[in-house]
């Protein structure tokens, strides 16, 4: 994807943009949240969403790090900014890849289900979803 980075705010496809939030009163990178798994960032806002995303890694199986931003037992956002940067709402949730790469996102809570974050999941490795125990595989 070409464009300014400081335009895309988080685009799907797009480097995930740089932003500091705080952790134990230290400054730290959202970059250097990235390298070894998915990363789910969910605002203060965004329980529905936070409780979806870490369900998904389960069912999925896929390694991921659910990160709340705006709580005091995670993140703190000093500026403010981190939902405009990565352009969600405070509802919202964003998935980033272990390269750095958005890889989906919701603005708001209108569509919370693990299924949902699964999918996205999926979609980025490239795999299919898995059926559930007791559905029968679809194979093309």
């Amino acid at each position: 994807m070409h464009g300014n980075p400081r335009e895309l705010a988080g685009s799907p496809g797009s480097r995930a943009p740089h932003h500091v939030l705080t952790r134990d009163g230290a400054p730290i990178s959202t970059h250097d949240l990235f390298g070894r798994r998915f990363v789910a960032f969910a605002p203060a806002g965004a329980d529905g969403w936070a409780a979806a995303a870490t369900a998904a890694a389960a069912t999925t199986g896929i390694a991921l790090d659910v990160h709340r931003v705006g709580r005091a037992d995670s993140f703190t956002d000093t500026t403010g900014g981190f939902c405009a940067a990565y352009g969600i709402g405070p509802a919202g949730l964003v998935l980033v890849r272990p390269d750095g790469v958005v890889a989906w996102r919701a603005s708001d809570d209108t569509q919370v289900a693990a299924e949902t974050v699964a999918t996205a999941l999926t979609s980025a490795l490239g795999h299919a979803a898995r059926p559930r125990p007791g559905e029968p595989a679809v194979h093309s």
